[in-house]
C-alpha cells in the first residue's frame, strides 16, 4: 500500500474523537460498555450520515461483548451524557435499530 508524506496509508479510515470530548466529565464517567458503543457509533459515521446512523441493541451488544439489556442501558447512558441524540424514539425490538446522531 502506498504511503502519504505523513506516513499514513492512503485510504486508511479513522474515527475522530476530539480532545474536548475525551477530557469532558461526561466521557470520563462513561461505563466501559458505553465507551465501546460510542466508538462503534463513531466507526459507523462516514461524515455524511449523521442523523441516519442505525445501531440496534443486538449489534451494539455483539460489539461491546455484553448482553442486550446491558447494551440498552449503555445506549441510554450515552443519551443521558448528551454524547448521543435519538432522532426517533428507540424501539429495541425494531430490526433496523434506531436512528441516532452524534453531537
Amino acid at each position: 500500500m502506498s504511503k502519504t508524506t505523513k506516513g499514513q496509508p492512503i485510504g486508511e479510515r479513522f474515527s475522530p474523537l476530539v480532545w474536548s470530548v475525551i477530557d469532558s466529565a461526561e466521557f470520563v464517567d462513561l461505563s466501559d460498555v458505553a465507551t465501546r458503543i460510542l466508538i462503534k457509533l463513531l466507526r459507523l459515521h462516514n461524515g455524511h450520515n449523521n442523523g441516519n446512523i442505525a445501531l440496534g441493541s443486538r449489534e451494539a451488544a455483539r460489539w461491546a461483548h455484553c448482553g442486550q439489556r446491558t447494551a440498552c442501558r449503555a445506549l441510554s447512558e450515552l443519551v443521558n451524557a448528551l454524547l448521543l441524540w435519538w432522532l426517533i424514539t428507540p424501539v429495541w425490538r425494531f430490526p433496523g435499530g434506531s436512528l441516532a446522531a452524534l453531537p
